[in-house]
C-alpha cells in the first residue's frame, strides 16, 4: 500500500525497515514500485533505509542479498540464520554515515562476533561466493519454479506460485495447506505451513534437482 507508506512517514520517522520478500506471512514479494517509493521517501526525508535480510539474505533468493533484485542501496542491512550455516549468529552492515554512529561498547549482542560464529560465517560466505553455491541456487531455483508452475497449470487446487530463488510460496485455492503439509511430512518432506492456504518452501541451498523431483512427486501425491 504505497499511499499508506507515504502517510506513515512524518517528521518523527527515523527510518523505514522493509522485508523485500515477506517470509513468515507466506513468501510475498513487494512490488518494485513499492521498494522504489520506500527508497525515495528515505532520500527525501534523510532517514535510514533498512532492509531485513534475515530470511532473504545469504543467497536464499539467488543473489547474496534480496535488495540486489530491486537495485536498492540500503543504509543498513540486517542478517542472521543462514550466515552461520546452522551456528547461531546475527549481524548487520551499514553505510559509513550510520556505521560511524557506533563506538566500541555501544552495542552488545548474544550471538554476535565470537570466534566460532564469525569463523562459521566466513566459511559460509566462501562456499556461497567461491564454492558454487550461488550458482546452484540460480539453477535449482529456476528448476523448482518451473516444476511448480507446471504442477499449478495441471491442478486447479494451486492458485499461485511466488518468490525467488529457493524461497517459494505455494498458495492453494482451498484451505488445504495444513493437510497437504501433514501428508508431505509423512512422505519425509518438511515444508512450512502459513495459515490455511500457503506452503512455504525453503529448501537447503545445496538442494539438487533430484531432491526437487522428489518434492514435486510428493506434492502431486498429497494433492
Amino acid at each position: 500500500d504505497i499511499s499508506g507508506l507515504e502517510n506513515a512517514v512524518n517528521e518523527n520517522t527515523a527510518g523505514i525497515m522493509i522485508e523485500l520478500i515477506q517470509g513468515e506471512s507466506g513468501v510475498n514479494p513487494v512490488s518494485r514500485e513499492f521498494a522504489e517509493k520506500a527508497a525515495e521517501l528515505c532520500r527525501k526525508n534523510d532517514i535510514a533505509l533498512i532492509v531485513d535480510e534475515v530470511q532473504t539474505g545469504i543467497g536464499r533468493t539467488g543473489k547474496l542479498f534480496a535488495y540486489e533484485l530491486y537495485d536498492l542501496k540500503p543504509d543498513i542491512v540486517t542478517m542472521a540464520k543462514g550466515l552461520g550455516g546452522g551456528v547461531p549468529i546475527g549481524a548487520f552492515c551499514a553505510s559509513e554515515k550510520f556505521a560511524s554512529a557506533f563506538k566500541p561498547g555501544d552495542h552488545g549482542t548474544t550471538f554476535g562476533g565470537n570466534p566460532l560464529s564469525t569463523r562459521a560465517g566466513l566459511v559460509v560466505l566462501d562456499e556461497l561466493i567461491h564454492g558454487g553455491v550461488l550458482e546452484n541456487i540460480g539453477e535449482t531455483g529456476s528448476y523448482l519454479f518451473d516444476k511448480l508452475r507446471q504442477l499449478a497449470d495441471a491442478n486447479s487446487k494451486i492458485a499461485n506460485v511466488r518468490g525467488r530463488g529457493l524461497m517459494c510460496g505455494l498458495e492453494f485455492s482451498e484451505p488445504i495447506a495444513k493437510e497437504i503439509g501433514e501428508k508431505l511430512r509423512d512422505n519425509k518432506v518438511l515444508v512450512g505451513v502459513v495459515g490455511d492456504r500457503v506452503l512455504r518452501i525453503v529448501p537447503p541451498l545445496i538442494v539438487t534437482k533430484s531432491d526437487i523431483d522428489y518434492l514435486i512427486n510428493a506434492l502431486k501425491e498429497a494433492i
